[in-house]
């Protein structure tokens, strides 16, 4: 299948912690060269795996999270009534806060907690979504997240959005032609998107992936149990620059361990 224009290059969104991109030259190559028609995310999060892998016929991303849900729901249906809105939105501590209220509060509509949520991601600190970020080097106008939004809606045009238990995913959409790249949460380190996995957790995974009839990649924390978990699967270990973690002038970026694990 050959891809539009607008697929070459298309960025995430939004930031989230444990974000794929940096770990893209290692799995587009793996995920690429499985035959598949059906290719599923149940832990999509930004979607940069998605964003970066060739279209395939029919693609699903799934979340818990709703207000990530209802953001990408709303830029793929209404992509223009989003925009409109942050083009009057200039970086400011007040409108942060402001965004803040909207996202949280129970009266504002779908569009607005979707505006609120995109604008809020943009200028928080880290990807915690709370805390206002100040920019010095490196500065980014809104025209940015614009560009990105544009982008977004385009590539996910023909993908179908859920937002449900990833076991429920896996079971909708599970059948031979079927590519499953999951995400879930780390049983190592602690995060404010969502709460780090139980090795109970990992091991219904495994439970799950082996009675599929689809085929699998999994990406996870490097640790001696969760290889213990997927043992007689073919791992790949690497290692990931840590975005967010400080480092003292001289030093070189903190770097943590993940495993790709196939059948």
């Amino acid at each position: 299948m050959s891809a539009p224009s607008f697929y070459k290059k298309v960025n995430p969104v939004i930031t989230r912690p444990g974000g794929k991109t940096r770990m893209l030259k290692l799995l587009l190559p793996i995920l690429d060269h499985i035959d598949h028609k059906v290719y599923c995310e149940p832990f999509a999060g930004g979607a940069a795996v998605l964003l970066g892998k060739s279209p395939s016929y029919h693609e699903i991303i799934n979340d818990l999270d709703g207000h990530l849900i209802n953001l990408y729901r709303q830029i793929k249906h209404h992509r223009g009534e989003m925009i409109k809105t942050l083009k009057l939105l200039p970086s400011s501590r007040g409108l942060f806060t402001e965004h803040l209220d909207i996202l949280n509060s129970r009266y504002s509509t779908e569009i607005q907690k979707a505006t609120a949520f995109a604008y809020c991601n943009f200028h928080c600190f880290g990807t915690n979504n709370r805390t206002f970020g100040v920019q010095r080097l490196g500065f980014r106008t809104n025209s940015y997240l614009i560009k990105n939004v544009i982008a977004f809606s385009k590539r996910i045009d023909r993908v179908t959005i859920e937002n449900l238990p990833w076991q429920r995913c896996i079971d909708l959409y599970d059948c031979k032609e079927a590519l499953f790249f999951l995400d879930p949460p780390y049983t190592a380190g602690k995060v404010d998107a969502y709460n780090s996995w139980s090795m109970d957790d990992v091991n219904e995974l495994r439970s799950k992936l082996d009675a599929i009839q689809g085929r699998w990649v999994v990406t996870l924390n490097d640790s001696a149990n969760n290889r213990a978990v997927f043992n007689g699967c073919r791992i790949r270990g690497t290692t990931t620059a840590a975005a967010m973690r400080k480092r003292t002038q001289g030093q070189t970026r903190a770097r943590f361990s993940e495993i790709i694990i196939t059948p």
